[in-house]
């Protein structure tokens, strides 16, 4: 699983049909201007290139880990025309169910790309958009590469009821998921000072050779 990564060790999930291109392209534009260019170059198969396959990224984060979550049923809808493959909306649910499916990546569950990240930040998309840019240090993308609502089946009751059993895991994601970005800030501690008691050393004044000490007689005189 591929981790968006900015220049302050931040780093953003890579999760399809969950604003995944708009954010790699404002992360290319804003901390890597140096890798703009590669955006101009057509593919030899005519295509644009893809921001997301281009944005630095780690598979590992080795700091803030964060999530945009879509509601699993919309983003169903919304990759549904990316991964049917000639199926009809019931057929890629059964396979779904069966485990018979091509797991593409626009329908594969939100829970599945973020599974071996165990501290991790989920924003809910897209009402956290906001939230989410500001705990990366950068300003909001625009919304690119949405799918058309022609291009979005309309579920039957039924159908949306299987996919949110389907997709168990990613309705808790989104509705645990936040809207709003609270910096976690760490007090400074300051250790309470004690005051141990000082003692005034005892300094003995040398005795002067002259003073008469009393000292007891070893011998006594007649």
């Amino acid at each position: 699983m591929n981790y968006f990564k900015t220049p302050s060790n931040k780093y953003l999930a890579f999760i399809p049909r969950s604003g995944s291109t708009s954010f790699a392209r404002a992360i290319v534009t804003q901390f890597y201007p140096e890798l703009l260019p590669r955006l101009e170059k057509k593919h030899p198969n005519k295509t644009d290139p893809k921001p997301q396959f281009i944005c630095p990224s780690s598979s590992f984060p080795d700091g803030d880990a964060y999530a945009l979550i879509r509601d699993p049923v919309e983003r169903f809808r919304s990759g549904f025309s990316r991964a049917n493959f000639g199926r009809t909306v019931d057929e890629v649910i059964e396979d779904l169910f069966k485990g018979e499916c091509i797991m593409n990546v626009h329908i594969e569950p939100q829970s599945n790309r973020i599974k071996h990240q165990k501290d991790i930040k989920c924003f809910k998309f897209p009402e956290g958009i906001n939230a989410l840019s500001e705990a990366l240090g950068m300003t909001p993308p625009e919304q690119e590469n949405e799918s058309e609502d022609g291009e979005k089946p309309n579920l039957t009751q039924k159908q949306i009821d299987n996919l949110r059993k389907y997709y168990f895991k990613d309705v808790e994601l989104y509705e645990n998921a936040s809207v709003e970005y609270t910096p976690t800030t760490t007090e400074p501690t300051t250790e309470p000072t004690t005051t141990e008691p000082t003692t005034e050393p005892t300094t003995t004044e040398p005795t002067n050779i002259n003073d008469e000490v009393d000292m007891p007689r070893l011998f006594k005189g007649k």
